[in-house]
């Protein structure tokens, strides 16, 4: 098919989440639209999730999940959706 690494694009991303005492629930959009040939790069992807603050900003636990729709399959074959369990624990030092 090609590479895409050279290619430029637009895109747009957003997260919406309402965070009230230590937890917080967060959706998020993302969208990618490349110039290279036959919309290689282009993709689409939902995310939603739970944070989990322990300290203060400074530490957060993060379960979410996450679907991404390629525009073009991935690896030229028949995979056209990768879902995926996210699971994290951020530390601001």
């Amino acid at each position: 098919l090609g590479n895409a690494s050279q290619s430029q694009g637009s895109g747009l991303y957003g997260q919406v989440g309402y965070h009230f005492k230590n937890i917080q629930p967060w959706v998020a959009y993302e969208e990618w639209k490349s110039d290279a040939a036959q919309d290689l790069g282009s993709f689409k992807a939902y995310r939603a999730g739970l944070n989990y603050y322990l300290k203060g900003t400074d530490v957060k636990a993060v379960v979410g999940y996450e679907r991404f729709e390629p525009e073009v399959p991935l690896s030229g074959g028949a995979q056209d959706t990768v879902q995926s369990f996210i699971l994290g624990l951020y530390v601001d030092l």
